[in-house]
């Protein structure tokens, strides 16, 4: 088991209790930019296309992303790469579009510089919004592997043209949306699962001994909770949840458990956390952070100090955990667009207009540096 510094204890995940301070509500209000309160690694999935910033060609767009990237303590991004890919027959080939190469490249250095890894994202062989998410989880099954590996042979083919490389290939692929998943019974899902983790286990094949490491996105569903479900299944010679078969797979993964409440991420994402925290498991575990509006169990309804505040309950129950990476947040686009904290500015209001008054009645009074501290409230 690794906990953190080699010490063998046994975290009490369900019964962690929260310790983050309150007082961070108000130093965070206060800062556009600011240091994450939980001293865990954060990472950002950034995508590129019509509804997001050009972050590969523009060199301001890219600037502005790091910067912000930088100063609220991601360390790990993942970008999704355009590629073209042609098939014939049974064989696929994909490759980074040559106008997209110096951008890229560019993206690569200055994140790298400021310490920022970068890892290459993929969530199908096509590109959006042309391109609709069945497209992507098609690529589980077995028929469409070659179309996978042709997409990890690209980022290995970038790599070993140019100065500056990716540091890991990340697929995002989701069998649980396919309709033959969705209207199948266990044995059908089973199989639909067992075809993915021969790709997984392919890919890892493929990328041992390479100089990249390699991740996954991982859905709900699949982790294990008592009483046992159906999913249980044998793959390999081992009889686990199918969460536990990637994670002997993998050197990275981010649970897409998106939840907007501390108790139930633990309670949801604790039996992953324990079980890559095993000796014989490699893999490092991001928990997965919604924050576009509107969505299920995402923050983007509130602002990022109320999410860093709850975010602080699930790192105290996993902190000791050596497992537990940190938090990835859905997407870059979203999460720039939270405001920290608005209710203190508009507290601030109040309180200057009553100081106002009371200045006006009882004569001269210490005037608040409003511009100093409540200045920047919004992100």
């Amino acid at each position: 088991m690794r906990i953190g510094s080699g010490h063998m204890r046994r975290l009490s995940i369900q019964s962690a209790g929260t310790v983050c301070f309150l007082g961070w509500s108000l130093v965070l209000g206060a800062i556009v930019g600011f240091a994450q309160p939980c001293p865990r690694s954060r990472a950002m999935w950034v995508y590129t296309g019509s509804s997001h910033p050009d972050v590969i060609h523009n060199a301001d767009e890219r600037r502005t992303l790091l910067d912000f990237a930088q100063s609220h303590g991601i360390v790990e991004i993942f970008l999704r790469v355009p590629m073209d890919c042609t098939e014939s027959g049974g064989s696929a080939s994909c490759g980074v579009r040559p106008g997209d190469v110096d951008g890229i490249q560019a993206f690569l250095a200055d994140a790298q510089g400021r310490g920022i890894r970068v890892d290459a994202l993929r969530d199908g062989t096509g590109e959006r919004p042309a391109v609709p998410i069945w497209a992507s989880a098609e690529l589980a099954l077995q028929e469409h592997h070659p179309k996978v590996r042709a997409l990890v042979q690209a980022i290995l083919d970038f790599n070993s043209t140019g100065d500056v490389r990716f540091d890991a290939m990340h697929l995002d692929i989701e069998p649980y949306t396919l309709s033959a998943y969705r209207r199948g019974t266990d044995e059908d899902k089973i199989e639909i699962i067992r075809q993915f983790l021969v790709l997984n286990q392919s890919v890892a094949a493929m990328l041992d001994g390479e100089d990249l490491g390699y991740g996954i996105d991982i859905g709900p569903g699949w982790h294990g909770f008592e009483p046992e479900p159906n999913l249980l299944m044998e793959f390999d010679g081992r009889k686990k949840y199918p969460t536990r078969h990637l994670l002997d797979m993998v050197k990275s993964a981010v649970l897409m458990v998106y939840l907007n409440r501390a108790d139930r991420l633990i309670a949801k994402d604790g039996p992953v956390i324990e079980y890559a925290n095993r000796d014989d498991v490699a893999a490092g575990v991001y928990l997965g952070v919604q924050t576009c509006p509107g969505r299920d169990g995402t923050f983007g309804d509130g602002t990022r100090v109320a999410m860093e505040e709850r975010l602080c309950a699930v790192y105290d129950a996993f902190q000791l955990f050596d497992s537990f990476s940190g938090f990835s947040y859905f997407n870059s686009t979203c999460y720039r667009e939270m405001v920290d904290y608005p209710r203190l500015r508009r507290r601030a209001g109040h309180f200057l207009r009553r100081a106002e008054m009371q200045h006006s009645h009882s004569g001269p009074q210490i005037q608040m540096p409003a511009a100093t501290f409540f200045s920047g409230t919004a992100g």
